[in-house]
C-alpha cells in the first residue's frame, strides 16, 4: 500500500517501481489531475489583453480538429457573458451557465452540451464556479482558467471536468491553460507552485511577480 497526500515525480517514480498491477485511489481533484499528466499551459499578458489571449487559445484548440470540448472557467457571472459575446463574434458556437440564469435555461445549457455534434462544430461552454458542479460536468477536454478562483478545492473541481478523457486513459489529450497578468501578483507564489507541480513551462513575468510578492 502506498499513501500519499500529493502526487510528486518521486511519489510517482516509487509507484512505478515498486507496485505492479495497483489500484489507485485519488481523494483530490487536483491531485488526480496531477497524477494523469494533465498538461498546464500559463500565458502571460497584461489584464487588458486577457479576452483577446483567451480568444487566441480557443482558435488553437478548435484549429487542432481533434473535437475537443473546451470549457472556460470565471468567477464572474458578468465575465461569462463578455466572453460569451466576444467568442459569438468571432463565430464560435458558444453555451454559458451561470448563477444568475433560471433553472430551466441552466437545464437547456447541460442538455445542449450533452447533444451530439459533429466534430467541426462542438460548442464552447463557458461556465462560472458557483454553477460547475451542479451542472455535473465530466467530458471536456479543455478547460481555460480565465480566472483564479477562491479556494484550492474549486481549482480542482475545474479540472475535473476532465474526469472522463482521465479514466478512459486519454490523459495526453488533456489540457488546461491559466493567464498571467498584472493582477496574478498576490497570488504569485501558489501559481509558481502549481506550475512546478504539473511541470509546466514557468513564464518569466511569473517568477518576477513572485519575487516581488516575496519581498
Amino acid at each position: 500500500l502506498l499513501y500519499t497526500s500529493t502526487w510528486t515525480q518521486k511519489v510517482a517514480a516509487l509507484n512505478e517501481k515498486f507496485l505492479q498491477d495497483q489500484m489507485m485511489v485519488v481523494c483530490s481533484k487536483l491531485e488526480m489531475a496531477v497524477s494523469m499528466g494533465c498538461t498546464l499551459l500559463a500565458h502571460a499578458c497584461t489584464a487588458d489583453q486577457r479576452l483577446t489571449e483567451l480568444r487566441r487559445v480557443v482558435d488553437t484548440v478548435v484549429e487542432g480538429q481533434r473535437g475537443d470540448r473546451i470549457i472556460i472557467c470565471t468567477s464572474s457571472a458578468q465575465d461569462a457573458e463578455d466572453i460569451k459575446e466576444i467568442l459569438m463574434r468571432y463565430a464560435h458556437t458558444v453555451l454559458c451557465a451561470h448563477e444568475n440564469l433560471v433553472q430551466d435555461q441552466k437545464a437547456e445549457v447541460f442538455t445542449q452540451w450533452r447533444a451530439p455534434c459533429a466534430q467541426n462544430s462542438m460548442p464552447v461552454l463557458v461556465i462560472t464556479d458557483a454553477v460547475l458542479l451542479k451542472m455535473c460536468i465530466d467530458d471536456a477536454q479543455c478547460v481555460i482558467h480565465f480566472d483564479f478562483p477562491a479556494s484550492k478545492s474549486a481549482f480542482g473541481n475545474r479540472l475535473d471536468c476532465l474526469r472522463k478523457s482521465f479514466l478512459a486513459g486519454e490523459s495526453a489529450r488533456c489540457n488546461s491553460h491559466l493567464f498571467i497578468t498584472e493582477d496574478t501578483t498576490d497570488i504569485a507564489h501558489t501559481i509558481l507552485h502549481l506550475l512546478k507541480r504539473f511541470g509546466s513551462d514557468i513564464p518569466d513575468e511569473l517568477v518576477k511577480q513572485s519575487n516581488f510578492a516575496a519581498k
